[in-house]
């Protein structure tokens, strides 16, 4: 089976030769205690391991543009700085570079942040947003053995990068219109902007990023996300299923499981 067959096969619960091999990445310090263990450093690493092909259209759902990353304070133990998706944090230098930093700063606090700093960015005619040579790309997609994926945006996740988590969860009860009336325009900018993919690529799957959830349980509750985030959900699967995009993968740390009805 080539590897777009086994992972078809393998998702509708159908006979295959093996299951398939996808990393999602690798942490830095991993990949340097491989190359200590003997890993060599000038191959391709999916290749070396024998790491199943897959390929994403790259239509950007992202900020367009995005912020300028920006030293705000710097010492030997740390950096405080923007991050290109507005936030301003503070992080470990050296060995601790790759730990989780602290959050200081978010670039929406207010509504006239939205309209003024982060919807701007969310124009779905940005002419960035769909790859260089699209129209190459898609004669050797139409060819393709291996499985091709679009991304499918978020609803509460990016509010959440925005707002920073403490932000988000107050704003669901002090102003639930702005809730909604965010998370209705997420879900018109994500279709708006695959649609046209969708019509001229066949498409195996779609991966949405929520991190929603943390050990004990979701971020939101489920009434919560049945008022304002099922309708916003039904209008961006629903494309998807229209084109033939059956399998939908929602990525979000944490348990989740009581949102899954």
């Amino acid at each position: 089976m080539n590897d777009r067959e086994r992972f078809l096969a393998t998702m509708n619960y159908q006979e295959r030769d093996r299951c398939p091999w996808w990393e999602m990445w690798y942490w830095a310090e991993t990949l340097d205690q491989w190359h200590k263990e003997g890993l060599p450093e000038d191959v391709h690493l999916q290749d070396y391991l024998g790491v199943d092909r897959r390929e994403s259209v790259g239509v950007s759902l992202g900020l367009v543009p995005d912020f300028k990353r920006e030293t705000l304070e710097e010492t030997d133990e740390y950096e405080i700085f923007r991050r290109t998706d507005g936030v301003i944090c503070r992080q470990f230098k050296g060995d601790l570079s790759g730990r989780m930093p602290q959050w200081l700063r978010f670039p929406m606090e207010t509504r006239d942040d939205w309209e003024k700093v982060i919807k701007p960015r969310l124009n779905p005619n940005s002419p960035c947003r769909y790859p260089l040579y699209w129209e190459e790309k898609k004669r050797i997609w139409a060819a393709r053995d291996y499985p091709l994926s679009i991304s499918g945006g978020s609803v509460f996740g990016w509010i959440r990068n925005w707002m920073g988590l403490e932000g988000v969860s107050q704003a669901l009860y002090d102003d639930p219109e702005w809730v909604q009336e965010m998370m209705d325009y997420l879900a018109w900018f994500v279709t708006s902007t695959v649609r046209r993919a969708l019509e001229e690529v066949e498409i195996d799957y779609v991966t949405m990023w929520e991190d929603m959830a943390y050990k004990a349980g979701p971020l939101i509750s489920p009434n919560m996300f049945r008022r304002f985030m099922l309708e916003p959900y039904k209008k961006i699967t629903s494309l998807y299923h229209e084109h033939g995009a059956h399998l939908i993968f929602v990525d979000s740390d944490g348990d989740s499981g009581p949102l899954l009805p």
